[in-house]
C-alpha cells in the first residue's frame, strides 16, 4: 500500500517466525501480531497453553498452503525433480505418511504457479 511499518505503527518489531509472534503476544511483549492459520492451528494442538493466552481478532479468507518453490532456472534439474516426486508421493509410503501426520498435512501436489500469486 506504499507505506512502511514505521509510518503506520507507533511501535513495531519483527519476531522472525509465526511461532515467535504467538509467544510475543502470549507473554504480553506484543499487543498483537499476524500469524499463518496453519501455524496457529498446529500450535493450538501442540502448545495449547501458549495459544490459550491469545485470541483471534480477525481471520483472512481461506488461502492455500504456501508453495515449496525453487528458482525457475532449476525447476527441471534432476535434484528438483526428485524432490518434487518425493513430496508428491509421500502418501504412498508409511514412513512418509507419518511425517505428513507430524506436519498435520495430507500431502503435496503440483499446481500452476498462478495459484500462489497475488491477484
Amino acid at each position: 500500500m506504499g507505506s512502511v511499518p514505521s509510518k503506520f505503527f507507533r511501535l513495531f518489531f519483527y519476531t522472525y517466525g509465526h511461532r515467535n509472534v504467538v509467544r510475543a503476544v502470549s507473554s504480553g511483549l506484543a499487543a498483537s501480531g499476524s500469524v499463518d492459520g496453519y501455524v496457529y492451528d498446529v500450535l493450538r494442538e501442540t502448545e495449547p497453553d501458549l495459544v490459550a493466552r491469545t485470541r483471534i481478532i480477525r481471520k483472512s479468507e481461506l488461502l492455500g498452503f504456501p508453495p515449496v518453490a525453487c528458482a525457475s532456472v532449476d525447476a527441471a534439474s534432476p535434484e528438483i525433480s526428485r524432490l518434487r516426486e518425493g513430496l508428491v508421493n509421500m502418501p504412498a509410503d508409511a514412513d512418509r505418511r507419518r511425517v505428513l501426520g507430524m506436519l498435520r498435512l495430507d500431502g503435496f501436489s503440483v499446481e500452476k504457479p498462478a495459484l500462489s500469486r497475488p491477484k
